[in-house]
């Protein structure tokens, strides 16, 4: 079984297929400069406070604390068949997974030298989840215009 975007046995569903992932590769890579400006803006301001190295130890944490994040809702979700293993999803995504993601991001603020405050480690634990929310509805507020644009592109001159 094959996962076709639109007809890619005429030229033009080939052109439009190639378009519609153009534009996808050029939102994804916006998407990503726009991270990069998140981040370069929390650098700056956590160096400006003389917490630079503790912001770092954070961010470098975060991997590690989303890797274990996301093992602990799959794999007893994975354990668990049926209709059930979507109740355990819900059960866990929304009680354990902030537990673990913000107590984590809590854990290494206070390691850090200087530590951060409650707060600072908050905002460093909502920022990634908060922008990866935006970006997805950007997207779908784009996609009518991208489609729009790959519509246009098929029409007949």
């Amino acid at each position: 079984m094959q996962c076709r975007l639109a007809r890619p046995e005429t030229t033009v569903g080939i052109a439009s297929n190639q378009l519609f992932l153009g534009l996808l590769a050029a939102f994804g890579v916006i998407v990503v400069a726009a991270f990069g400006v998140l981040l370069v803006y929390e650098r700056r301001r956590f160096a400006r406070m003389g917490k630079l190295a503790a912001w770092r130890r954070v961010r470098l944490a975060g991997i590690p604390i989303a890797a274990v994040t996301a093992a602990a809702v799959a794999l007893p979700t994975r354990a668990v068949g049926g209709m059930e293993a979507l109740a355990v999803l819900y059960g866990l995504l929304f009680t354990l997974a902030p537990a673990l993601w913000l107590g984590g991001h809590w854990l290494a603020g206070r390691a850090g030298r200087p530590p951060l405050t409650a707060r600072e480690s908050l905002w460093l634990a909502l920022t990634v989840p908060a922008f990866g929310i935006g970006a997805v509805l950007v997207a779908h507020w784009l996609q009518p215009i991208a489609w729009a644009i790959v519509r246009a592109a098929q029409a007949p001159p």
